[in-house]
């Protein structure tokens, strides 16, 4: 297997090489939505290339991104191995690749692998903390903070400075009016940091970004690295 997911690579090849013949490669659209809440999970995602959004639905209608999962993480591995119902959400933000697997063969390996299970630990740990952090930040950072954070994620994710992104969806992201949105991204258009049009955002001063950027960014991508060391050859900075 080609291996383009980091999480996925720390599972070690034993493991890997049990899990093969359940592995799936499929192509994420835009858009598109791969869990809804109440419903049983049945497969998991480990995204090579593009972006799942964790959506948190509220009553009203209204809707905010908790979580951002790309090449370092998986859409469905907790639940797979505690309660197999989906929590939240899960809609395709930028198009890519991952690789799926069913969770009833992913934990019937799990049995056999204690690695496995580690990294779902493992995994639960950088989750929560990532959670934890994003609630504060919502809480208690500027938009044009929490914008740079957003994107620098986004671009770390994908690997590419190109990010195919609307303003309304961005709002849906950081859970405020559109408007508000076009009003941050002009300031840092402005700035020189990014370049925006016809829907594709880029980066063009990462430095300057990362300074911009509120305190969380650095926060969680220490965290992910304190708790999954780049040992396999995969970085989780873009590039």
């Amino acid at each position: 297997m080609d291996i383009r997911n980091r999480l996925l690579a720390s599972f070690g090849e034993t493991a890997l090489a049990a899990l093969s013949p359940h592995v799936r490669e499929v192509a994420l659209s835009v858009g598109r939505i791969v869990s809804e809440p109440g419903e049983p999970v049945e497969q998991v995602y480990f995204p090579s290339s593009g972006v799942i959004s964790i959506i948190t639905l509220m009553q009203d209608g209204r809707r905010v991104e908790s979580l951002t999962v790309g090449r370092e993480g998986a859409v469905g591995l907790l639940p797979a191995f505690g309660d197999p119902i989906w929590p939240s959400r899960g809609l395709i933000q930028i198009a890519g690749g991952a690789l799926r697997i069913e969770a009833r063969a992913l934990r019937e390996v799990g049995r056999d692998h204690p690695g496995i299970l580690d990294v779902v630990v493992r995994y639960a740990q950088v989750t929560e903390a990532q959670l934890h952090q994003s609630a504060a930040c919502n809480a208690l950072h500027a938009i044009e903070a929490r914008l740079c954070r957003w994107l620098l994620t986004c671009e770390d994710r994908v690997g590419d400075n190109v990010l195919p992104l609307t303003h309304e969806f961005l709002g849906m992201m950081l859970g405020v009016q559109r408007t508000r949105v076009t009003t941050a991204a002009q300031a840092l258009q402005r700035q020189g940091m990014i370049e925006y049009r016809r829907g594709l955002i880029t980066v063009r001063d990462r430095a300057a970004m990362e300074r911009a950027s509120c305190e969380c960014y650095r926060t969680t991508e220490a965290i992910y690295e304190r708790v999954f060391p780049n040992g396999n050859g995969l970085s989780l900075a873009a590039g």
